[in-house]
């Protein structure tokens, strides 16, 4: 499936217009975004353009036809993706660290397994993942400590969990606990939503009409009750997610020890 990205917030109307003879000219689908983020944007979320023109689901061509894919076959809401995707993602992978006495931070001193990668978008990974994640981080493990950026008045040394583009090490011990509790976590969804151990992923899972391409152009907010009803109906996707995810890290660990490789670097956008 190929798609133009056709209505975005510095695009005119002219623009708008040939890049509409394009997409008819080479069939392509049509999608949309408004790239609100940035000190330097004054757009809001969901606005797709500057000058004003309502752009109706129906221009979004793109909408129908992965709603048409996802009935004829159901694909996973929330993907895993095994490989490197170099966009908004979170990356994980064996690594090693070739000499601890130095910059555990530097590429060059990492050897990574980029076979056995996969890449998790970051609000997947913010909503369902994080907070295990998180929870098991380890700033004392040296690989961890090692961390630095080199400034003029000397070195700053990184210290929790890293967001943006610095790798997190976990020991697999540790990636082991993490996947036995994510198992855990899984198994109370499916049978007791309401169970207060899942109330610190509770915020993540309010996101999940996010992922469901029927509430994506809702014109009037969701209200809580109605996001909760949801969140319960759809709540098999995140189970899913879940068993997906331990299922390929387990792999992912089995490849890496084969392989002589001792870490698992979990790295941001």
């Amino acid at each position: 499936m190929v798609d133009l990205h056709m209505h975005y917030s510095d695009f005119d109307e002219a623009q708008i217009e040939s890049l509409l003879a394009v997409a008819k000219k080479h069939n392509l689908y049509i999608s949309g975004g408004s790239d609100y983020h940035g000190e330097n944007k004054n757009i809001a979320l969901g606005t797709l353009n500057r000058y004003g023109k309502e752009v109706k689901e129906e221009e979004l061509t793109i909408l129908a036809e992965l709603a048409s894919r996802q009935k004829e076959k159901p694909f996973p809401l929330i993907e895993i993706e095994e490989w490197h995707n170099p966009g908004a993602c979170f990356w994980f992978e064996p690594v090693r660290i070739k000499d601890i006495s130095r910059n555990t931070y530097d590429l060059d001193n990492q050897d990574s397994m980029k076979e056995a990668e996969i890449s998790i978008s970051e609000e997947s990974f913010e909503d369902f993942l994080y907070p295990v994640f998180h929870k098991y981080f380890d700033e004392n493990m040296p690989e961890n400590k090692g961390r630095y950026e080199q400034y003029p008045e000397g070195r700053k040394y990184l210290t929790g969990f890293e967001w943006y583009l610095t790798e997190n090490f976990y020991s697999y011990k540790s990636i082991d606990t993490i996947l036995k509790e994510i198992e855990e976590l899984a198994h109370l969804l499916a049978i007791d939503y309401d169970n207060d151990k899942l109330d610190f992923l509770r915020a993540g899972f309010e996101h999940l009409p996010n992922y469901i391409p029927r509430y994506w152009r809702m014109s009037e907010k969701l209200s809580r009750d109605e996001v909760d009803e949801i969140v319960r109906e759809n709540i098999g996707h995140v189970v899913d997610f879940y068993s997906r995810f331990v299922k390929s890290l387990r792999l992912m660990m089995e490849i890496g020890k084969k392989a002589g490789y001792e870490l698992i670097s979990v790295c941001g956008p």
